[in-house]
């Protein structure tokens, strides 16, 4: 939905005279940015409570094998490339000087 939203941005870009493949480009770089800030904020917030909760309970500090955490950040990482290729896909088939004279 963010990025169905961002039209007229795109529409002023592509008048700009920025190909499809440069914002196709700028928004994979964007997702890859908001997934890695994502897990890494994630990671923090979940460190900052599982190890005082752990470690009172068992004494040790919790342990995430490589197995299930690297499988899961990278089907994080594929979800947000996705979830914002194929909006931008679809916005950019939409003729730009239509899209940029609109509300916002």
């Amino acid at each position: 939905m963010t990025v169905l939203d961002r039209r007229r941005e795109v529409a002023l870009l592509r008048l700009a005279g920025t190909t499809r493949r440069q914002v196709r480009h700028m928004m994979r770089w964007e997702a890859l940015l908001v997934a890695a800030a994502g897990l890494g904020v994630g990671a923090v917030i979940a460190w900052l409570t599982l190890v005082p909760i752990t470690r009172g309970i068992t004494g040790a500090a919790p342990h995430v094998p490589a197995g299930t955490a690297l499988p899961l950040a990278a089907a994080a990482v594929v979800l947000c490339l996705g979830a914002t290729a194929l909006p931008a896909r679809a916005l950019l088939r939409s003729n730009p000087v239509g899209s940029s004279g609109g509300k916002q």
